[in-house]
């Protein structure tokens, strides 16, 4: 462009660059002496090879030894030609584009699986802990508040176990969140609570993360007081849940 600026400004307003005279044609002046004298090229058709309306080359059919008169067949195909070799590089740097972005994303995807994957470890970590200093406490009252502590942490961590095996980030179904939940619980009172009988209707509802612990931590608290306060000294009792949009 610089070298040749009056060439490359007739790419402004034109398609199409023919010369079949290249060596007395003006619009091929800047090229006579550097380039179509030495290479003996008597004949030009240069079309602009253009991405998202930018120039980024030029394909040139030259005639050498002869002048040549370019009909329309040929400023068609030069035309057809340029558009083909525009939408491969498109085409190649779109690809090369997505490729980088699926790296991205599937490193991004890893390390998030990695993150979640650590926070279900220490959280089972610390309901162990718990559970722990549940079976050295000396009286019921203490053991009742590690057992109720523990539980939340345990629903807690259902949450990160559904996120590592739905491979989702953002949302989680709600009913599966609420069944392990549910079945956490079970196993937590079935020696006290053997003839609890729990019937669940439960719509597969979405999620988002950031209200599913809170979510899940409410009705945690629920199904605990139902276990502990609502059967008093019966043998046996039901807890329905029903959850809908």
């Amino acid at each position: 462009r610089i070298a040749m600026p009056n060439y490359f400004k007739l790419f402004d307003t034109q398609k199409i660059i023919i010369s079949n005279d290249s060596l007395n044609c003006p619009v091929t002046e800047e090229l006579r002496d550097s380039y179509l004298i030495p290479n003996d090229i008597r004949a030009m058709m240069d079309v602009p090879i253009r991405i998202e309306g930018e120039i980024v080359g030029v394909i040139c059919f030259e005639n050498v030894g002869r002048e040549r008169i370019w009909t329309l067949q040929d400023q068609k195909f030069g035309l057809i030609s340029a558009q083909m070799i525009s939408l491969a590089l498109e085409t190649y740097e779109r690809k090369r584009f997505q490729t980088q972005l699926e790296v991205a994303l599937q490193e991004q995807q890893n390390l998030f699986k990695e993150s979640n994957h650590r926070i279900k470890n220490n959280l089972a970590i610390i309901s162990s802990l718990i559970h722990l200093q549940e079976q050295r406490s000396q009286d019921e009252y203490h053991r009742n508040l590690f057992q109720d502590l523990g539980n939340r942490v345990l629903s807690i961590v259902s949450l990160h176990e559904l996120l590592n095996k739905s491979q989702a980030y953002e949302k989680i179904n709600f009913k599966d969140y609420l069944e392990e939940i549910i079945n956490k619980l079970g196993n937590s009172f079935s020696l006290s609570h053997q003839n609890i009988d729990v019937k669940k209707q439960i719509d597969d509802i979405d999620v988002h993360i950031s209200k599913a612990i809170p979510l899940g931590l409410i009705v945690n608290e629920i199904i605990t007081n139902s276990y502990k306060h609502a059967f008093g000294n019966q043998l046996g009792g039901e807890i329905n849940i029903k959850i809908s949009r």
